[in-house]
């Protein structure tokens, strides 16, 4: 059923990231038969300014949760639909301090990792 629903999410309209504006990706975590199971969202404002959110991807993650095992899942997204990294608005997630943790959190890891490389 998960399965049927997230490729339903996939299999809608098409939005068309590079043509965005602003582009900002969120993960959000549950637990289906006590496994975490991770979803990663995007959210695409257009040049009209209208916004279209789409679910991206949904796995199971096996091992800790570590800010950096979860940047690098998010860094394989934006990698694998070749987002401009100067259209990113933001990284969003539930709050953990795996996620959005000042220090060794997603988002800050993101943040810092695309500085780096001048974005």
């Amino acid at each position: 059923m998960a399965l049927k629903y997230l490729k339903s999410c996939i299999d809608e309209e098409n939005i068309e990231i590079d043509k965005a504006l602003f582009v900002a990706f969120a993960q959000e975590e549950c637990k289906l038969y006590k496994k975490p199971w991770y979803s990663y969202f995007v959210r695409v404002v257009d040049e009209d300014l209208n916004v279209s959110v789409r679910q991206l991807e949904m796995k199971v993650q096996y091992g800790n949760a570590t800010g950096h095992l979860l940047a690098s899942n998010m860094r394989k997204i934006v990698d694998d639909y070749n987002v401009d990294h100067n259209k990113i608005s933001a990284f969003v997630g539930d709050g953990g301090a795996n996620v959005m943790g000042v220090n060794k959190g997603m988002a800050i890891r993101m943040v810092n990792e695309y500085k780096e490389e001048g974005g």
